[in-house]
């Protein structure tokens, strides 16, 4: 796809139960990780508390586990959790020399809608997740998670796009007679939030019923692009039942699709 154009709402939030009150992904821009996990830390300050420790869900290859421990150096565990082993696999080779202490890390496979894999982690006081739940079907299951996960008074921060370009590519391409056939899931593919539009107010509304204090959410506007075809190609979760007569002509289809979309904007 040529661009892609996503609202991106940010959740920040702590649970107020104690009185002195936390697949290859579509295109995620690694620019906005640190300005995020720096506003999640000015509401939750995992980063000046000595020793803390903080899970990672929706944690991919690595990426934003390591971002979080190269720009708050005072933590000293970092629990990413991912639900493809693959994933998983990369992370664990991939500390960089910059990170420091590789043995901080921590990659597991868990679900965070359903738990599995995650209930030995009961009781923590940090969550955050980068561009995880825009790939969730079940989002409510997941943040009814989190908080059973977090400890009283611990605080959980989500960064994840709502409405997205690229959902409208999988779209195109679900309903298409030639590449629909190959495709299987539709449901499981394009999540509710993108299918049902859903704004800040309707997160604002649905954490506070599960028992969250929001800190903050909030919808911004941003822009990102996929360098090149490959990329494109990459982020298809069912790149590997299309023929490759189809799937080269894929890149194509995303950037009519793009164009169409820009045209009603």
């Amino acid at each position: 796809m040529a661009e892609q154009r996503a609202s991106e709402n940010t959740v920040l939030t702590e649970d107020p139960n104690e009185v002195t009150t936390c697949p290859l992904r579509p295109v995620a821009a690694v620019n906005d990780a640190e300005p995020f996990l720096r506003e999640a830390d000015a509401a939750m300050n995992f980063g000046g508390i000595r020793s803390s420790t903080v899970m990672d869900v929706g944690c991919g290859t690595g990426n934003s586990s390591y971002a979080l421990a190269a720009i708050f150096p005072n933590i000293n565990h970092v629990i990413g959790v991912d639900i493809e082993e693959w994933c998983l696999a990369i992370a664990r080779q991939n500390c960089p020399p910059k990170s420091g202490n590789c043995d901080i890390f921590q990659f597991i496979k868990g679900n965070i809608e359903t738990g599995e894999g995650l209930f030995q982690f009961r009781g923590i006081r940090h969550i955050i997740s980068i561009h995880c739940f825009s790939c969730l079907k079940r989002q409510k299951k997941a943040f009814e998670m989190v908080h059973t996960l977090l400890c009283p008074g611990g605080g959980a921060a989500f960064l994840f796009a709502v409405q997205m370009d690229y959902y409208n590519l999988l779209g195109d391409l679900l309903d298409h007679p030639k590449w629909g056939q190959y495709m299987k899931d539709k449901e499981d593919i394009i999540p509710e939030s993108h299918e049902k539009q859903y704004d800040e107010n309707y997160y604002r509304k649905l954490l506070t019923e599960i028992g969250f204090e929001i800190h903050t959410c909030k919808t911004e506007e941003t822009f990102s692009s996929y360098p090149n075809a490959e990329w494109v190609l990459a982020s298809l979760p069912f790149r590997q039942s299309l023929p490759s007569s189809l799937l080269s002509r894929v890149p194509r289809r995303a950037t009519n699709v793009a164009q169409e979309a820009c045209s009603r904007k």
